[in-house]
């Protein structure tokens, strides 16, 4: 039954949403349940509805039911759920759970949108240049090979290197893609090649900086909404540790929850984890510090956040913009070598014929 159950991030932001809509009008959870049950289209959405249905009626709580679908709903989720039955107040913090969702969503369409015209550019650059190589190039140089003229040295070059990718082309693409496969397989298994991989993408120029701020507004953003939701700073780290993606960002949570049950504040245990330079820049760990001596931390983190966030799809737009001319170089030099190789010969052609 449970391979049936289908719900994406959007699924859950239209449930909670509704759901916190129709228990602010007083409609009971059950009933709630219900309508949103009766509301559903999809087989597998409906599915999962009602399985969640089936253990309120049995006696569970709502975060008690989500969390037989540890694979669906993650702990960050689940401790929000439950803060709003402790405190009184879950449709509130329904409401507030999909907002959540919403702009996290929001955030990373627009990332993505910034990052599909590069990628199409490429994509299409590599199709293009792999058709003149492995096709064109060598139809044209059996004209000139056809002749007694000499092929130059540049042609020879670039017609060596067309016929290598003709017979080995679909090879090399096979072995690289299962070294990929087999990379991803022992990134999930293992700690130490998680977080070597980890490290060699951080140190990637713009791409490190784009996946570490991602990193660092989502386990900003966690634990800004646990500590608005009711729960102690070494709580919500604890959640925020195992929720996080990044092995970096967990063992950062870890080493941060460590210090701060001895005592510390959250600034200074950031400021003492080897992991936070990597990922935390000096400018929020300042605003931080202020948030702390203000008294309204997890306020100060929410507004830095949202700001770091302009920030950083600023910075993609940039990184974008500069990378869509080097990709278009890099193909326009290699579209010019191709040409030179298969200009030359003519050129070689005509003077033989002269002679």
């Amino acid at each position: 039954m449970k391979k049936k159950l289908k719900f994406s991030k959007k699924d859950q932001e239209i449930f909670f949403r509704s759901l916190g809509f129709l228990l602010k009008s007083s409609i009971t959870l059950m009933e709630s349940l219900d309508i949103l049950y009766s509301q559903e289209s999809d087989l597998r959405r409906k599915n999962l509805i009602k399985n969640i249905k089936e253990n309120v009626v049995l006696g569970y709580s709502l975060s008690e039911s989500c969390e037989l679908f540890p694979k669906i709903f993650d702990s960050v989720t689940l401790a929000q759920i439950k803060s709003g039955e402790v405190s009184g107040h879950l449709s509130s913090i329904l409401v507030d759970l999909s907002n959540n969702m919403r702009l996290a969503r929001q955030s990373k369409e627009k990332i993505v949108g910034i990052l599909i015209y590069p990628s199409i550019i490429i994509l299409v650059g590599v199709i293009l240049v792999s058709c003149l190589i492995v096709f064109v190039f060598p139809r044209m140089i059996s004209v000139f090979q056809s002749s007694s003229a000499p092929l130059p040295l540049f042609t020879k070059i670039v017609l060596n290197i067309s016929n290598f990718l003709g017979n080995f082309g679909l090879w090399i693409f096979l072995l690289i893609l299962s070294i990929a496969m087999l990379a991803r397989q022992l990134v999930k298994k293992k700690t130490r090649a998680r977080l070597f991989s980890e490290a060699l993408v951080v140190n990637i120029p713009i791409i490190g900086n784009i996946v570490c701020g991602l990193s660092v507004i989502s386990f900003l953003k966690t634990i800004a909404m646990l500590m608005q939701s009711g729960f102690t700073l070494s709580e919500a780290l604890e959640i925020s540790e195992k929720n996080h993606r990044l092995m970096i960002g967990r063992n950062m949570a870890r080493h941060a929850l460590r210090l701060v049950s001895n005592g510390l504040s959250f600034s200074e245990s950031l400021d003492h984890s080897p992991y936070a330079p990597v990922l935390i820049p000096n400018s929020i760990l300042q605003m931080i510090k202020i948030g702390e001596k203000s008294s309204y931390l997890a306020e100060t983190i929410q507004n830095t956040i949202d700001y770091y966030n302009i920030d950083l799809e600023e910075k993609i737009n940039r990184a974008t913009q500069f990378i869509e001319p080097v990709v278009m170089i890099f193909i326009g030099v290699i579209v010019a070598v191709i040409a030179l190789s298969i200009i030359t010969p003519m050129y070689s052609l005509t003077q033989h014929v002269y002679h």
